[in-house]
């Protein structure tokens, strides 16, 4: 085998090399998705929320102090299966919230994702418009290898993975109740990978989830919402009949 050949192999096995390995990263670049108009809620709701919402851990406190080293203890404690993971919800979507048995829905009918879709994307208006009135800055060591490389925000409270997934979780719950366990735990472990890539502290994850449940009343006042969410009811998967 001729030497050009030899490196030609070996570029080819180091490049698919490469592409398995998560990109981990030690700066996160900061992509902000812009302005936009919300679809179901009213920003007059959300700053109600806000202004009784409570802030994060003062800047030097025992809690802050609890938080950082959590999100430290991940960094020798995670896999990079953990990683993976995490980095495949980076896209805050459904569909990567939710699979398996946690996924409702019989395939991906176009009406249900654009639902989703318009949800988040209240959503993601709504903790930016948190995220900047609070201005907790993520957290930052020089020890911490993040497990993806771009954020929506400079800011981290609260974690917009976590109130978006909760928010979902909630409706889910709404349209079938039987597996709103289900629902919350995938929730939950969605919103877990933030801290595990480094991107979130724990009491942002809290602060997602509550801000998600204190949200959810306003989306309901707009008839548009409960219209649109009733008719997702037609596309979830059927139950098998019982034996006799």
């Amino acid at each position: 085998m001729t030497k050009t050949k030899l490196q030609t192999i070996f570029l080819t096995a180091a490049m698919a090399l490469c592409l398995a390995v998560p990109a981990h990263a030690q700066k996160l670049t900061v992509k902000d998705e812009g302005e936009g108009k919300y679809a179901y809620l009213k920003e007059s709701g959300v700053k109600e929320i806000m202004a009784r919402f409570p802030a994060p851990p003062a800047a030097g406190s025992a809690q802050e102090r609890k938080d950082k080293l959590e999100v430290l203890d991940w960094q020798t404690a995670r896999t990079d299966q953990q990683c993976e993971a995490a980095m495949k919800q980076e896209d805050v979507k459904l569909t990567g919230f939710f699979t398996g048995d946690a996924y409702p829905f019989e395939g991906q009918p176009p009406e249900v994702l654009e639902f989703f879709k318009k949800t988040g994307a209240d959503m993601r208006l709504a903790c930016r418009l948190m995220k900047n009135h609070f201005k907790r800055p993520r957290p930052s060591d020089p020890s911490i290898i993040y497990c993806t490389q771009e954020v929506g925000s400079k800011y981290s409270y609260p974690s917009r993975h976590a109130a978006t997934a909760f928010l979902f979780a909630i409706i889910l719950s709404e349209l079938d109740p039987a597996n709103r366990e289900k629902y919350l735990q995938a929730a939950d472990r969605s919103g877990q990978y933030r801290v595990i890539a480094g991107v979130h502290y724990p009491t942002d994850l809290i602060a997602g989830s509550n801000f998600a449940r204190d949200l959810y009343p306003e989306f309901n006042q707009n008839p548009n919402f409960q219209k649109d969410l009733q008719s997702l009811r037609k596309y979830l998967k059927k139950k098998p009949a019982k034996k006799k």
